[in-house]
C-alpha cells in the first residue's frame, strides 16, 4: 500500500486538474512539507512538483522556506548536471560521428531535449548508448581515446560482459557512467528480439545540436514500457518511470502510430508488460493510448487488482 506522501506525489502528476484535494495541505505541519519534499526528491520529482506547489498561491505561501529552498537547490543541480552530461555526451557523439560510428541514444537527455523540453524537468543519471555489434571495436577503441575507464588489453567491450549485453563505462575521471549496450535484451533472462530491426527503424536526431540516433518514437516508447515492467519488474524504478511515458503520450515529437506501436509490441513479445505499464500510467497518471490500443495488448489473463498494486508498491521502492 501506497503512502501518504507516494500517492500524493501521484496526485500532482495526474492530468486530472482537481488532483490533489487542496483541502490536504491546510492542516499540513512543518514535517508534512518536508515529508513531501523529501518524497519529491528522492523520487526525482523535484521539478514537478515545485512547478506545482508554486503555481498555487496559497501553497505557496504555506510551504516552509527550508522546504522550498531544498527543491530549489535540487533544481539548479539538475540543470547543472544535465549541461554537464551534455557537454560530455556531445563530446562522445561528435567522437564516433568522425570516425563514421552511428550511436543510439537511450532515455536519458532525448527524454529531456525531446519529451520535457525544458533541461532543469528530469535529472539524467547515466547515459545509454546502444553500439551496433558490428562497430564495437571502434566504439572501443574511441571509448578509450576519450580516457574512459577500458580495462588495459581489451579491444573488444563486449568480451567483458557476453552474459548481459551491457558494460559500464566511467567517463573523465568518474564523473560520468556510460551504460554501453549492444543488445536492448538480456541474453540470459528475457526474451530474445529482432535486434537488427531496431537499427532499420531507428531515426535520425540531434542533442544538444549533435546529430546522433534514437530508437524510432514508436520503439522508443515502448522501450520505455520494456525497461520499467520487464527489464526492471518495476524495482526501483519509481514514478518517474511513469511520467517518462505519460509525457511522451501527451506531447510526443509527433503524432505516435498506434497500430504500429501494437504490431510492434506484439511482434517483440513486449505485449504483456507494455499493457500493464500503459494502463498504470492511465489509472494513476490520467494519461493513456486510445482505448482500442489498451485492448488489443491486454492480455487474456491480465494481472488483478492485488498484482497491480503490488507492482506500484514495488515501482516506490
Amino acid at each position: 500500500m501506497l503512502d501518504r506522501y507516494q500517492q500524493l506525489l501521484l496526485d500532482i502528476l495526474h492530468r486530472d486538474p482537481t488532483r490533489p484535494d487542496r483541502e490536504q495541505f491546510m492542516d499540513f505541519q512543518p514535517a508534512d512539507w518536508e515529508a513531501l519534499t523529501s518524497a519529491a526528491i528522492r523520487y526525482r520529482l523535484a521539478s514537478q512538483v515545485h512547478a506545482y506547489l508554486t503555481a498555487n498561491s496559497d501553497l505557496a505561501l504555506r510551504l516552509p522556506a527550508h522546504c522550498c529552498k531544498g527543491l530549489q537547490g535540487t533544481l539548479k543541480a539538475q540543470l547543472n548536471r544535465n549541461f554537464e552530461q551534455y557537454r560530455r555526451l556531445c563530446t562522445v557523439l561528435q567522437a564516433c560521428a568522425s570516425a563514421g560510428l552511428p550511436i543510439i541514444l537511450l532515455k536519458g537527455l532525448w527524454l529531456v531535449e525531446h519529451i520535457y523540453r525544458d533541461p532543469k524537468a528530469r535529472p539524467s543519471g547515466d547515459i545509454d548508448l546502444l553500439i551496433h555489434p558490428d562497430d564495437m571495436a571502434s566504439f572501443t577503441r574511441i571509448a578509450r581515446e576519450l580516457s574512459c575507464s577500458v580495462p588495459n588489453g581489451i579491444a573488444n567491450l563486449q568480451l567483458l560482459a557476453p552474459a548481459s549485453n551491457e558494460y559500464p563505462l566511467m567517463y573523465k575521471n568518474n564523473e560520468t557512467r556510460l551504460d554501453v549496450h549492444w543488445s536492448i535484451a538480456h541474453p540470459l533472462i528475457e526474451q530474445p528480439i529482432d535486434e537488427q530491426s531496431i537499427w532499420d527503424r531507428s531515426e535520425a536526431t540531434t542533442v544538444g545540436g549533435v546529430p546522433c540516433r534514437t530508437l524510432k518514437l514508436e520503439d522508443n516508447l515502448l522501450y520505455l514500457c520494456f525497461h520499467t515492467a520487464i527489464h526492471h519488474r518495476f524495482v526501483h524504478v519509481g514514478a518517474r518511470a511513469l511520467l517518462d511515458i505519460a509525457q511522451m503520450i501527451a506531447q510526443p515529437p509527433r503524432v505516435i502510430d498506434w497500430g504500429d506501436l501494437v504490431v510492434r509490441a506484439q511482434d517483440l513479445g513486449w505485449a504483456r508488460g507494455t499493457w500493464i505499464t500503459l494502463d498504470l500510467v492511465r489509472e494513476h497518471l490520467g494519461i493513456a493510448p486510445p482505448d482500442s490500443v489498451l485492448t488489443a495488448l491486454r492480455p487474456d489473463d491480465a494481472p488483478n487488482e492485488n498484482v497491480r498494486a503490488k507492482a506500484m508498491e514495488i515501482l516506490f521502492l
